[in-house]
């Protein structure tokens, strides 16, 4: 399951619902897909999708059975939660962070570098902190280092550009702050 936002208000007199935090890229979701609604993922209750209008970020939806600002209001807060595999993004080559998180990462000849442990968003573009033997990586997502990400397997193929692993923080127990 993947979180696609949180319910932060009613929208309208008819159940609709106001979204934010959902993920750039993502395409509306169907009428009749099925999404999970609640305090988390562990803690939710079915709905069924009525409509689903993405806008920058944000997102109005509308759920079957919610017919009223009030039934809305009492989903104040809630997460919502859909199955990975019914979700689609716009651009094909974005994914979510968790996704992400845990791949192995090799250069471009293959050797193993480390995994991704973290993903931090900047303004300019996101960046992968990769731990490796050596200490953390900050890895930029940009065209000229990331050349292949292929979540089914897990691994991450970057290309290392001048300079990058002059950013290697190998400060792992080396003492010296």
């Amino acid at each position: 399951m993947q979180y696609l936002g949180t319910i932060v208000k009613p929208k309208g007199f008819r159940g609709g619902i106001s979204v934010v935090h959902v993920p750039e890229n993502l395409k509306n979701l169907k009428k009749g897909s099925v999404v999970l609604a609640g305090l988390s993922e562990n803690f939710a209750e079915e709905y069924t999708v009525d409509s689903w209008k993405n806008r920058n970020g944000k997102a109005i939806v509308k759920f079957i059975g919610i017919d009223s600002e009030a039934d809305a209001g009492t989903l104040k807060e809630f997460g919502i939660y859909a199955d990975s595999e019914k979700i689609r993004f716009i651009d094909d080559d974005k994914h979510f962070i968790s996704e992400i998180i845990g791949c192995k990462v090799s250069d471009s000849e293959g050797k193993l570098l480390g995994e991704v442990t973290d993903v931090w968003k900047l303004p300019g573009n996101d960046v992968w902190l990769v731990e490796t033997k050596d200490g953390d990586l900050p890895v930029p997502v940009i065209d000229d280092v990331v050349k292949e990400i292929d979540i089914k397997e897990k691994i991450i193929r970057i290309n290392l550009i001048p300079g990058l692993l002059e950013l290697l923080d190998n400060r792992k127990g080396d003492g010296d702050e």
